[in-house]
């Protein structure tokens, strides 16, 4: 039986395809690799939280709480290198974030 964590990783990269799609269709490449970057950057606090919250020893308020606070982790490095406007960086970042939130709330039943 897959992990917490492996749950999440799977249902957030199923689901990041469409919203790269939407917001930054002709930068695929760049999303993809930013919003895993990010991931990767916030892996160690997201593994405690997502066993936390499987746990109730973090509420999901708490949760999506703390996990808004690393946005500003996300940097969209290559992104920002293509030159995609600021409004539409947001946008991604945001959608990234929602995202994050839902899968662990789709494999962590609250």
């Amino acid at each position: 039986m897959p992990s917490v964590v492996e749950e999440f990783l799977s249902a957030f990269r199923v689901g990041l395809q469409p919203i790269i799609e939407e917001l930054l269709g002709e930068f695929i490449e760049s999303a993809r690799t930013d919003a895993e970057a990010f991931i990767s950057e916030s892996w160690e606090n997201l593994a405690v939280w997502l066993e936390d919250l499987r746990t109730g020893a973090l509420a999901k308020d708490e949760f999506e709480f703390l996990l808004r606070g690393q946005e500003q982790l996300m940097r969209m490095k290559l992104l920002r290198q293509a030159g995609v406007a600021a409004a539409r960086l947001e946008r991604f970042r945001q959608a990234v974030i929602d995202l994050a939130i839902r899968s662990a709330l789709s494999v962590v039943p609250i």
